[in-house]
């Protein structure tokens, strides 16, 4: 027995200086590079709208600008101001801007990309969010970790914990109330609204308090996606200065469909005091889709606006 000790000593040591090589964890390098397909897949629609934007001319190129720059289209004088000496005074007012404008203008040059394209660029995107579903359970701490940290992929990793569901929810109502107060507790309330748990429903009454309105916003579509919203909840959105916030609180109003919010409701689809005239048309018509769903579900008789109000 003696004899055999060392030979024991020498293996348990081997043992402990170099273990048996193991596979790395499988899921953090595929979520890294399926995030990098996702990345790449933007970039190349990024791309080739520049391209073509850049081949239009100055023309070409404000009359996409005063076509989408604002909900509703252009006036008949914006458009017949379109002419070869005026267009660049209105590409002009973009360059003014730096990198906002500059941004601005990609967002335009993608009005350049046809739609059967942009069908295309969508499955490819839906194949590789697919991918990333599929890494289930154990992608959700690295997908946390992805927006807590204000890494690149933040935007991408909401989704798939989303969808994920069940399964995300206990980590994600422990970040949720870590992250109380931080910059990126919205994506991971948004998170959680999209599971549609109602283990979430303290959680999310809980953030109806916090100081940051996406972060509200995103606990009332919570509420909302489990049933446990309020007519009240509702009514008090109204009353936030996001107009994002006020179209989700004017849509569960109309899911609610109680009577008692119909004066409310009016008075959004005739007066609604948009601070930007973009907002206004979009904040009328959710408006006046609520009330058509109330007065569908109640079977009572609510007086519409008339369908003037839809429109400038």
């Amino acid at each position: 027995m003696r004899k055999l000790y060392p030979f024991v000593v020498i293996v348990v040591a081997c043992g402990a200086i170099a273990p048996p090589v193991s596979a790395e964890p499988a899921t953090p390098p595929a979520r890294q590079q399926l995030w990098t397909k996702l990345d790449a897949l933007h970039k190349e629609k990024e791309d080739l709208a520049w391209q073509r934007w850049q081949a239009l001319s100055d023309v070409e190129k404000a009359e996409i600008i005063v076509k989408h720059r604002r909900q509703g289209g252009p006036t008949e004088e914006e458009l017949a101001a379109l002419t070869e000496e005026k267009a660049p005074g209105i590409l002009a007012e973009y360059a003014k801007r730096g990198a906002d404008g500059e941004r601005q203008l990609h967002n335009f040059a993608s009005y350049t990309i046809w739609s059967e394209e942009s069908r295309a660029y969508q499955q490819r995107r839906g194949a590789i969010e697919e991918e990333i579903d599929a890494l289930g359970a154990e992608a959700v701490p690295g997908l946390i970790d992805e927006i807590v940290r204000g890494g690149k992929y933040r935007f991408v990793a909401k989704e798939p914990l989303s969808r994920i569901g069940e399964a995300a929810v206990p980590a994600l109502v422990i970040a949720c109330e870590e992250g109380s107060g931080k910059p990126y507790r919205y994506l991971l309330m948004g998170a959680l609204a999209g599971t549609r748990d109602s283990a979430a429903r303290d959680t999310f009454l809980a953030a109806l308090r916090d100081s940051d309105a996406n972060t509200r916003r995103e606990a009332l579509r919570g509420l909302l996606g489990i049933g446990a919203a309020t007519q009240e909840m509702c009514l008090q959105f109204l009353a936030e200065e996001s107009s994002d916030s006020r179209r989700l609180a004017i849509a569960g109003l109309g899911a609610i469909g109680d009577l008692h919010a119909v004066p409310a409701l009016l008075k959004v689809a005739r007066t609604d005091p948009a601070v930007d005239k973009s907002e206004f048309l979009p904040l009328r018509k959710a408006a006046y889709d609520a009330l058509k769903k109330i007065a569908e579900r109640t079977g009572a008789k609510v007086e519409l606006p008339p369908e003037e109000v839809l429109r400038w």
